[in-house]
């Protein structure tokens, strides 16, 4: 039977030189991502894109400031869904609307 691995044997399980390793490792890394990133921090709100982005931003930002006058805290995510159901909900109307008028117009013209 193993006996259960006591503070001595995690201590001689973990070499100090290999922790070092691996947190200048994780360093480099976050460091580097750091970099990625800062090259696009910068965003670009021109042309049709930036003016669907601001306007969609604006929404996120109304759903969290409706979500946190209720007290809820962190309310980015609960706004980013209602605003992904209610933008849903619309091109479905829309889709249907579309179809409605189609099959209408089908039958006027046959």
């Amino acid at each position: 039977m193993r006996k259960p691995l006591g503070a001595r044997g995690l201590k001689a399980a973990v070499d100090p030189n290999h922790l070092d390793h691996l947190s200048n490792i994780l360093t480099n890394s976050f460091q580097l991502a750091d970099a990625a990133v800062s090259a696009y921090s910068k965003v670009d709100k021109t042309g049709f894109i930036g003016f669907i982005a601001t306007y969609i931003e604006i929404g996120i930002d109304a759903g969290r400031s409706l979500f946190q006058t209720f007290g809820i805290q962190n309310a980015y995510g609960p706004s980013i869904l209602l605003f992904t159901i209610i933008g849903k909900n619309n091109l479905l109307l829309s889709y249907t609307l579309a179809v409605v008028i189609y099959i209408s117009l089908s039958s006027l013209l046959s």
